[in-house]
């Protein structure tokens, strides 16, 4: 009887241990198989090179709102790329206008926004406070998403593309420059780590920065504070710029990188810029239309909409938004 009992509760324990076993391995493989489908999911292009050709198709875009939040959020607010490529379709291997289920189009900040930047070339965006300049270029390295339309980098949509990638190629010099309470070659060298004394030299020299350093008696080892608090708006602005150059990247975005800068250090950055823009693709936001002459177009917008494009010369003739605010600035009644 002992005996029986024994085998009898050795047989249930091999048969909850042999369940166990059993629904434990096909765990551990549904397991695998949601893990390698998330990969398989967020599998994304990194092209060889980029030539920083940019390309906005019938884009819409509206800040998310509090019932709709998850909509919009770019990869960094969200899980990197999955929804971002699980919205991208293809037509013949190219990327379609893809419209993300919306109620209405109230609260769109861009509406239909269509341009073309081809590699080498400058672009400047131009208008008033609130028209989505900002908005625009934000939507290139993905900060956010489109609503509506895609945006493209070399004719690959860019929630294609990996995001490390993505980011990598592209520079952006803001109005709020941002340095670190390092020396002057720590804050270049945080865009690129191994660089030699003589890249930092000749990126400081484009910047227009490399004088000002020279005289320093600590020169490239000088402190330079608490977010830059010991230099002055223009040299921390021109840092940035050399910062930006460093890390050579295929597209530069310069997003009001003069508006707090007196007219002397404007004067000084411009000339840094101007002759960047002329060499590399390159796309200007500003509020002052001084700074952005040297660029071979230039977009208006107004209320979310590109509403003039064209050069200088050629906008101030039309007489429309571009020459008032061309006459709102500097005073002059422009002749027909």
């Amino acid at each position: 009887t002992d005996t029986s009992r024994s085998i009898e509760t050795g047989t249930s324990r091999s048969v909850k241990t042999d369940r166990y076993v059993r629904e434990n391995r096909e765990m551990i493989g549904y397991h695998i198989r949601e893990r390698m489908a998330g990969r398989w999911f967020r599998v994304a292009i990194i092209p060889e090179k980029t030539a920083g050709a940019v390309t906005f198709s019938h884009v819409d875009f509206a800040y998310e709102k509090k019932n709709d939040i998850g909509k919009n959020k770019g990869p960094a607010q969200k899980n990197n790329d999955k929804a971002g490529n699980a919205a991208v379709q293809k037509n013949n291997g190219k990327p379609e206008n893809i419209t993300a289920q919306r109620d209405s189009d109230d609260g769109l900040i861009l509406r239909d926004v269509s341009f073309s930047l081809e590699p080498g070339r400058s672009i400047a965006i131009v208008g008033p406070s609130g028209a989505g300049k900002s908005t625009i270029v934000s939507l290139i390295p993905r900060l956010y998403d489109v609503l509506g339309g895609s945006v493209s980098v070399d004719g690959v949509d860019v929630r294609q593309l990996d995001l490390s990638w993505l980011r990598a190629n592209i520079g952006i010099v803001t109005q709020d420059t941002y340095l670190f309470n390092g020396s002057l070659r720590e804050n270049l060298l945080y865009a690129k780590p191994n660089a030699y004394e003589e890249e930092l030299i000749e990126v400081c020299k484009k910047a227009n920065i490399y004088d000002m350093i020279r005289a320093l008696p600590e020169g490239f080892d000088t402190l330079v504070g608490n977010r830059g608090l010991k230099l002055s708006g223009g040299e921390r602005q021109r840092i940035s710029i050399a910062r930006v150059l460093l890390k050579d990247p295929a597209l530069l975005i310069f997003d009001e990188a003069t508006s707090a800068l007196d007219s002397i250090s404007e004067a000084s950055i411009q000339k840094a810029i101007d002759p960047l823009i002329r060499t590399r693709t390159s796309i200007l936001i500003a509020h002052r239309l001084s700074t952005i002459l040297a660029a071979d177009k230039i977009l208006v917008v107004r209320d979310g909409r590109i509403v003039e494009e064209g050069t200088h010369a050629g906008l101030l003739q039309t007489g429309g938004v571009y020459s008032e605010l061309y006459r709102t600035q500097y005073g002059k009644e422009l002749a027909a």
